[in-house]
């Protein structure tokens, strides 16, 4: 169970204000290319999962939020690890990581659903039918897509969580360690974020989003998918450089960009 080794090895004592031993984010290394041993030439991204949910890894040379690279269908990371299934994590501080049989449960694969147990690497997976006991996630989610110049597909999560804030949430917001050569993230306090959660969805809000991009070219910001966002809401993308606001529900945002880094230009609202 995900959440519960994350819980394991948060701060020591709730409410202290303790370090906790590690980010409160796992990452799943999927690989798309490279064709080298030597670690700086790998080329794929990390799937990410922790309290908010979770986010397939960036692809290559599609735009479709389903499809991952070489056309196998996207993994999105869930609640249960599978046995022999990898991960990596970030320490916060130093100490020894808590993995015991406390955190272990018997689960059936199945690819859909909250509580869903997904294999990233493998290719030959199916899901299981004959489970029916699904957590249901009622939380609003936002998932937001980056296609980029150079045939990168980057998604976002958004989750609406009232244990959150609009700042910095241990085991909500999950750092990018992946950077691509054209990326989307969320910019918290300065640094970029793949997965965000937040207690609120009022007019007015904005989420500041960074892009970084190496070739000039058209790139398009979409809609991936909600779930369980009221269709009475509208999602915008501010380009405060040209002052303008671009309704997502009734098209892509398509925007033409110099190489270069962007981290106070757009937002969505």
């Amino acid at each position: 169970n995900a959440n519960t080794f994350i819980s394991d090895n948060g701060p020591t004592i709730a409410g202290s204000g303790a370090d906790p031993l590690i980010s409160g984010t796992l990452y799943f290394w999927e690989h798309w290319g490279g064709e080298s041993h030597n670690l700086s030439e790998y080329q794929g991204g990390y799937a990410t999962y922790n309290f908010s949910g979770g986010v397939a890894a960036p692809s290559l040379g599609t735009n479709d939020p389903d499809v991952g690279t070489g056309g196998t269908p996207t993994k999105i990371p869930g609640l249960y690890i599978p046995v022999s299934q990898g991960f990596f994590i970030v320490g916060e501080t130093s100490g020894t990581i808590n993995f015991n049989n406390g955190q272990r449960e018997y689960k059936k694969e199945q690819l859909t659903g909250a509580d869903s147990s997904v294999f990233v690497r493998s290719s030959g997976t199916t899901a299981n039918t004959s489970d029916t006991s699904n957590a249901i996630d009622e939380r609003m989610k936002f998932r937001i897509g980056f296609n980029s110049i150079n045939t990168i597909h980057r998604q976002l999560l958004l989750t609406i969580d009232g244990a959150t804030t609009t700042g910095y949430d241990w085991s909500y917001d999950a750092i990018t360690y992946d950077n691509q050569m054209d990326d989307l993230y969320w910019m918290i306090d300065g640094q970029q974020y793949t997965i965000q959660g937040s207690n609120t969805v009022e007019p007015g809000i904005v989420y500041p989003l960074g892009i970084n991009t190496e070739n000039d070219g058209l790139n398009t910001i979409t809609i991936d998918d909600l779930e369980n966002v009221p269709d009475s809401l509208d999602i915008f993308i501010h380009d405060l450089e040209n002052e303008t606001y671009h309704d997502l529900r009734e098209s892509d945002f398509q925007f033409f960009l110099a190489a270069g880094n962007y981290s106070n230009r757009f937002e969505l609202t």
